[in-house]
């Protein structure tokens, strides 16, 4: 079970990126050379809601093509970057707090835990 709210969210993320189509993804050229359409590694279309006279899924919006699939390949390398930054920002025992920040403290400089690093990212990620 995750310890923080970061790790929940986290969690949440590679649950998603686990039920999606395996990538690397590719944008597919539309009839006017325009990114139209999402493939996968087979080439393989990934169906879309809204479609056209042959039956295939095409999106609206080129740019939203681009942009899903910039977002589903650079997602793992997003959640391992929010990992290792998890992994240096632990709680541990303290001397002067029963908690502190292990990535932060250091000899009698200890940080309380949450650390001003993992309250910023809970800041970013907001309530969901």
């Amino acid at each position: 079970m995750p310890d923080t709210r970061i790790e929940s969210w986290l969690a949440e993320r590679k649950r998603i990126l686990a039920a999606a189509t395996e990538g690397p993804w590719e944008a597919y050229e539309g009839p006017g050379r325009e990114p139209a359409n999402i493939l996968t590694p087979q080439h393989t279309p990934i169906p879309m809601i809204n479609g056209c006279c042959d039956g295939d899924g095409y999106l609206d919006n080129p740019a939203d093509v681009v942009s899903i699939v910039d977002a589903h390949n650079h997602l793992p390398a997003f959640i391992q970057g929010w990992e290792a930054v998890l992994g240096l920002h632990r709680p541990g025992g303290g001397y002067w707090f029963p908690r502190v920040c292990k990535g932060c403290s250091h000899g009698e400089d200890e940080v309380p835990f949450p650390c001003r690093t993992l309250r910023t990212l809970e800041a970013v990620i907001g309530d969901e």
